[in-house]
């Protein structure tokens, strides 16, 4: 299995939500070209709603953003989402304070802009290793439960 690729070969998808095109465009791009499946979105509403079309196996998500920002978006996500997907928090120099607080909330990891792509590729990689792991655990624990009952 590629790591743009989930166990069933389907290409991972990627959702960015951030409230500036250009910072949107670049990191669709980088996406692109490494061959995940992008969609992106302006604001936390939006976000909700292609979280909800797309299902994204991984969403990037910034923090300063009109409408919902970044924090409310993780809440509602984690809130109203079954099986939510991992979230990566995207910030502003300066602000890493509020990106721990969003890892406490649920985000899965952060960077800081402006980052490398490198950066964000390895860090989507790690997030979709450990979304395949969890559910093969899942899968696993399932049939186990089958074998005992």
């Amino acid at each position: 299995m590629k790591a743009t690729e989930m166990d069933n070969g389907a290409r991972a998808k990627i959702l960015v939500l951030d409230d500036e095109p250009a910072a949107r465009l670049g990191m669709r791009k980088a996406l692109q070209l490494s061959k995940y499946s992008v969609e992106e979105a302006e604001n936390g509403l939006v976000g909700l709603e292609k979280v909800r079309e797309f299902n994204p196996d991984v969403v990037l998500c910034d923090i300063n953003m009109p409408k919902m920002n970044g924090l409310e978006f993780l809440k509602t996500l984690n809130e109203e989402v079954e099986n939510p997907p991992l979230t990566i928090v995207v910030t502003a120099y300066g602000t890493e304070k509020v990106a721990v607080q969003a890892m406490k909330s649920g985000a899965y990891d952060y960077l800081t802009k402006p980052f490398e792509k490198d950066e964000l590729l390895l860090t989507i990689k790690k997030a979709l290793e450990k979304q395949q792991l969890f559910r093969e655990n899942i899968e696993l624990k399932q049939k186990l439960s089958d074998l005992t009952t």
